[in-house]
C-alpha cells in the first residue's frame, strides 16, 4: 500500500516512468566531428561536416585547423584585435549553419575585430576556463573575452547525476573522458576525468516513484558538490585571466532562467560587465525544432544584436 501511495503521489507531482531520449545524428563524412583531447576531454575535428539530426534537421559545420567553428570565410588580417567567445552548444551553434551562429553574425557586424568562437557542444565553465588558459599560453592576447553562461553549466562543472542523465544516449559521450571539479576540505578546486555513465534506479523505466526519489537524490547530491560555488570560482578565474592580459571581460547570459539571472546579478555587483542576451526558447519559432531547445537562426540573430549593442555601448565605447 505504501508503494502504491508513493506511486500515486509521484504521478500527481508530475513524475513519469523514465524514457530514454536517443538522438540520431548522421554525419558526412561519416564518423564523429569530435575528437579526444587530453585536457578538454574532447574538441572539434578540423574540416567541413554536413549533419542531419533525428532525420529532419540539416545543418553544416566547419571547424578550423584547431577544431573551432569558423565565424567567417573571409581572410582576416593578423593585426585585427580579437574578440573571443567561450561557451557551449548554444554558442557553437548546434543545429544552425556556420553563417547563422551568433558569433558569425557578430563578426559580420564587427569587421574591425576578429571574432573567435571557442565553444563546443557539451562544454561547461570548466572547459571554457581550460580553453582560455590554453589559448593565452600560445601568446595570444584578446581585446575582449565573452563568457556565454547558462545555469545548466553548473551541473556540467561537477558532472553531477543531472548531467550524466542528460548525456545518456548522446553521441558526444561515447568513449570520451570528461573533466569535472571536486572540492577539497579547503574549497580548492581539483580536476578529475572520467567516462561519464548514468545508471537509472531499479524499475525507473516502469514506475514514476523512482523518478521522484531520483529528483530528491540529485538535489542533495548537487548541494553536496556545491556546483554553483564551483561555477562562481571558475567565472572569477576567467575574468581575472582576461583582465590580466588587458582584455575586457563580459559575462553573457544565454539561457533564460532565474538561476542564470542570479549569477549575472552576483557578478554585476562585483563590478564586472554582465548582459543577458538570452531569448525565450519556450517559443517554438526560436527553437531548432519542437522537441529540441537549442536556439535556431532567428534566435541567434537576436542574441547577436543584443550582444553587439551591449559591446558597442557599454564596453567598447
Amino acid at each position: 500500500m505504501l508503494a502504491l501511495a508513493g506511486e500515486l503521489t509521484a504521478r500527481f507531482l508530475g513524475h513519469r516512468p523514465w524514457q530514454e531520449t536517443i538522438q540520431t545524428i548522421s554525419i558526412r563524412p561519416e564518423g564523429s566531428f569530435y575528437q579526444p583531447d587530453s585536457t578538454l576531454g574532447y574538441k572539434g575535428k578540423a574540416g567541413h561536416f554536413d549533419l542531419t539530426l533525428n532525420e529532419k534537421i540539416q545543418f553544416s559545420v566547419t571547424h578550423d585547423a584547431d577544431g573551432w567553428r569558423i565565424t567567417t570565410t573571409q581572410t582576416q588580417a593578423d593585426t585585427l584585435p580579437e574578440l573571443w567567445i567561450l561557451g557551449c552548444s548554444f554558442t557553437h551553434g548546434y543545429g544552425v549553419n556556420d553563417k547563422d551562429t551568433y558569433a558569425a553574425v557578430l563578426q559580420e557586424k564587427m569587421p574591425n575585430y576578429r571574432v573567435r568562437n571557442f565553444a563546443m557542444d557539451g562544454y561547461g565553465t570548466l572547459q571554457n576556463w581550460m580553453t582560455l588558459r590554453s589559448e593565452l599560453a600560445k601568446g595570444r592576447k584578446p581585446s575582449v573575452v565573452v563568457l556565454a553562461y547558462g545555469a545548466f553549466h553548473d551541473q556540467r562543472n561537477t558532472a553531477n547525476r543531472y548531467w550524466r542523465k542528460a548525456l545518456h544516449g548522446q553521441q558526444i559521450a561515447d568513449g570520451l573522458r570528461y573533466p569535472y571539479i571536486r572540492l577539497d576540505k579547503n574549497d580548492s578546486l581539483h580536476i578529475h576525468y572520467e567516462q561519464l555513465q548514468y545508471h537509472p534506479l531499479p524499475l525507473q523505466r516502469y514506475f514514476a516513484l523512482p523518478s521522484l526519489i531520483e529528483e530528491r537524490w540529485n538535489e542533495n547530491e548537487d548541494r553536496g558538490l556545491r556546483s554553483k560555488f564551483v561555477t562562481e570560482v571558475l567565472i572569477q578565474r576567467i575574468a581575472e585571466a582576461s583582465h590580466g592580459v588587458g582584455a575586457h571581460f563580459v559575462l553573457a547570459g544565454i539561457y533564460r532562467h532565474e538561476e542564470t539571472t542570479k549569477m549575472l546579478r552576483t557578478f554585476h555587483l562585483n563590478r564586472l560587465h554582465t548582459v543577458d542576451i538570452s531569448e525565450n526558447l519556450g517559443r517554438p519559432l526560436l527553437r531548432i525544432s519542437i522537441d529540441n531547445g537549442h536556439p535556431n537562426s532567428v534566435a541567434h540573430l537576436l542574441m547577436a544584436e543584443s550582444l553587439y549593442k551591449y559591446l558597442t555601448t557599454e564596453v567598447l565605447k
